[in-house]
């Protein structure tokens, strides 16, 4: 509730307008983030793992607002190469600061559902003249993107998760950074809308069918994680996580 005090001043009640409240609503939406990317990352295949850079020269990397809009032209470029390209994008910031204080965004891009193979060129080291290549994969440049430079990485579906994870990661940095309100109604990552959802499964058991289910899974495969997200009284959430 906003109470008009003087003309172009407003005063904030301390009952409605709670701080902490706030700062609370922004960490858990960090969290809900996290989980919903690994959930699309893990309900789609994925063919490419794209890095794009913005250029000084050509855009204000520092603005937000100017990074989106240029990340909306760049997705549309690529949707009319193929209207069903699925795109899920994680925003990182440089470490260096400019003279107001402020980081620049680059992002990092699982791409699938289009074939970029024609669009591609091999990438090479500027100071050796090199090819480039990255744990044993080839890199490669993206001239589609002209608004700086780019790096993209073409991955076999069975090593998918690698890259997630990867992008997971800076995620994870996200929720750990200092809780102040520019966080306040902003995207933690980008999609297409076209992405598949992750599969949710709800049971109806006694405790003791709960657990045997539980540890069989974890009995079975060793590369499986399950951890207890939720423990209330009638419901236990559980995620189970293969690595």
């Amino acid at each position: 509730m906003i109470v008009p005090c003087k003309k172009d001043f407003f005063n904030f009640t301390d009952k409605q307008f709670d701080m902490e409240k706030i700062k609370e609503n922004i960490r858990r939406s960090r969290r809900r983030a996290k989980d919903n990317f690994y959930g699309y990352g893990l309900a789609n295949d994925w063919d490419y793992f794209l890095t794009l850079t913005f250029s000084d020269e050509l855009i204000d990397r520092y603005d937000d607002e100017a990074v989106k809009y240029v990340w909306k032209l760049f997705r549309q470029k690529l949707q009319r190469i193929n209207k069903d390209v699925k795109l899920l994008a994680i925003p990182e910031r440089h470490k260096k600061k400019n003279e107001e204080g402020k980081k620049a965004l680059h992002l990092h891009i699982l791409v699938g559902s289009i074939d970029l193979t024609e669009y591609m060129e091999r990438a090479t080291d500027y100071h050796t003249g090199e090819e480039m290549s990255s744990n044993g994969a080839e890199v490669y440049n993206l001239p589609l993107f002209d608004f700086g430079f780019s790096t993209i990485i073409h991955f076999p579906k069975t090593e998918a998760h690698k890259f997630i994870n990867y992008c997971l990661k800076y995620l994870t940095k996200q929720l750990y950074e200092p809780c102040i309100l520019d966080n306040y109604n902003k995207r933690y990552y980008y999609r297409t809308l076209n992405l598949n959802k992750k599969e949710k499964v709800i049971l109806y058991m006694e405790d003791e069918d709960f657990d045997d289910i539980i540890f069989s899974n974890m009995r079975l495969d060793s590369d499986t994680k399950v951890s207890l997200v939720k423990d209330k009284e009638h419901i236990k959430v559980v995620r189970i996580k293969k690595d």
